[in-house]
């Protein structure tokens, strides 16, 4: 579970993530940063707390979500996507719109998959500030 809280006017992302695959922040001059966790998935043991995290964003950024059936899908071989290739994928669309980023990631996901079957379902969720 990620939860986060955009300061109006600061640019601050204040965040938690709780085992989460790290969401991605594309800066506007094609940088990339992974907002890493900040403790264990929801459930798994009791009692544990989460730190909370801060990164300053900016316009022109934007924010990209996922989960693990994403960088997760294996193709006919047995490989998986992997998050090193979705950075490259970030990276090459990092001054898209919203809707082509996740237009090309969902299709280099198809094409690298080839006819295997999908195990597990894939979200993707990102926004421009």
């Amino acid at each position: 579970m990620f939860i986060g809280v955009l300061e109006d006017g600061s640019g601050t992302l204040r965040y938690i993530n709780a085992g989460h695959h790290p969401p991605y922040v594309l800066r506007g001059n094609g940088g990339v940063e992974w907002l890493s966790s900040t403790g264990l998935p929801i459930g798994l043991y009791s009692g544990h707390g989460y730190q909370e995290a801060r990164v300053t964003v900016a316009p022109g950024d934007l924010l990209f979500f996922y989960t693990d059936g994403l960088v997760e899908t294996e193709n006919e071989r047995g490989e998986m996507f992997d998050r090193p290739r979705l950075e490259r994928f970030l990276v090459a669309a990092h001054t898209d719109g919203v809707d082509a980023v996740l237009e090309r990631i969902e299709r280099e996901v198809r094409q690298f998959r080839g006819n295997a079957e999908p195990l597990d379902d894939a979200t993707l969720m990102a926004m421009r500030l």
